[in-house]
């Protein structure tokens, strides 16, 4: 909801606006509404379909309570695994080696009163970055911060808190750290490189990418075949508020598919600058719309390749599936956030 807007930083309407000369801080505003909407459609469907799942399994087991062969159907159903490796030929001693060889460092126990100052900490750091932003956009006390200083920012505060808890909790608290981070590079190449070569097809259609992904040279222009393909759809939309908001929002979900959903930000400025007054709606209000469409598919909620894919590598569970069951509910609030901006605006 916050991507959809991004009302504190300001950087998406500024983009957005750049494409057909609107007023950015009009589509903030309009888009921090609109990603409410759909953020709150969005919970409340998958709720509901999380719980009618839920339903489902206790029923399930119900049932195979009174079956006779319960332990048989578990047993058939659930694998079980040792997650320890297996041990060695040789004995405890190579199992010992194997151990010290896997963690460099010793960690040490931590006290429950070190155990509370990281519970409250490391909320509170990120809190505190969060209180510097809206300082940032709202008051002159700060200068405003850049999304690459945002950036920054956040993983300078991660790299902190990271620092304090090994400091706690190890007796080489440099040498866990560092290992800490390779840990986490390691895992970002697993969990990206799967979806690289599927993004690459994707990204052949943005003009951006096209050029370095078809060798075509830096000084030649590639083709932007996606783009295309939505300008020369424009022509063919209806003068009727209803379709041309539904148009805005299915072009700006394509747009999405680059897996950040702002690269294309400019040309949903173009288009609603141009669809908005033969359609009889704000083209602020259709800039919105595109935007906070872009922005939920390619931000991280029904693209593999985009941020989705940290989520369900931490969580463990697949991608795949996972941007499966947030199709619905996030659809469904993205239509009924196009339908009812004309409404409200």
């Amino acid at each position: 909801m916050a991507l959809g807007s991004d009302y504190v930083m300001g950087v998406a309407p500024g983009i957005t606006a750049s494409g057909g000369a609107l007023d950015a801080s009009l589509i903030a505003e309009r888009a921090l509404v609109l990603s409410w909407i759909v953020g709150g459609v969005a919970v409340t469907v998958a709720y509901f379909l999380t719980s009618r799942g839920r339903l489902t399994v206790a029923r399930a087991g119900r049932q195979l309570t009174d079956n006779e062969d319960i332990a048989d159907a578990l047993s058939s159903a659930l694998v079980t695994r040792d997650p320890r490796p297996a041990e060695p030929a040789g004995g405890e001693g190579l199992s010992e080696a194997a151990a010290h060889a896997a963690d460099e460092y010793e960690a040490r126990p931590t006290t429950h009163r070190q155990k509370r100052i990281v519970a409250v900490g490391v909320p509170l750091a990120f809190l505190t970055m969060v209180a510097l932003l809206f300082v940032s956009r709202f008051t002159d006390l700060l200068p405003v911060l850049e999304e690459l200083s945002g950036a920054a920012l956040i993983g300078g505060i991660g790299f902190v808190v990271l620092f304090v808890v090994t400091l706690l909790s190890s007796d080489d608290p440099l040498e866990a750290a560092a290992e800490h981070i390779v840990d986490g590079l390691v895992f970002a190449f697993k969990a990206m490189g799967v979806v690289l070569p599927v993004a690459g097809f994707v990204l052949m259609g943005v003009g951006d990418f096209s050029s370095t992904i078809m060798s075509l040279g830096e000084e030649t222009a590639g083709p932007a075949f996606l783009f295309d393909a939505i300008q020369s759809g424009q022509a063919y939309v209806p003068a009727n508020p209803v379709l041309t908001t539904l148009a805005i929002m299915l072009a700006g979900m394509l747009i999405g598919l680059d897996g950040s959903g702002w690269a294309g930000l400019p040309l949903i400025g173009t288009l609603s600058s141009a669809l908005g007054p033969d359609a009889g709606v704000d083209p602020e209000t259709l800039a919105a719309i595109g935007q906070n469409a872009a922005s939920w598919t390619g931000g991280g909620t029904l693209v593999i390749w985009s941020s989705l894919v940290a989520v369900a590598g931490v969580t463990g569970i697949s991608v795949i599936e996972l941007a499966r069951r947030l199709f619905v509910p996030v659809v469904s609030g993205l239509v009924v956030a196009a339908l009812l901006a004309p409404l409200i605006y």
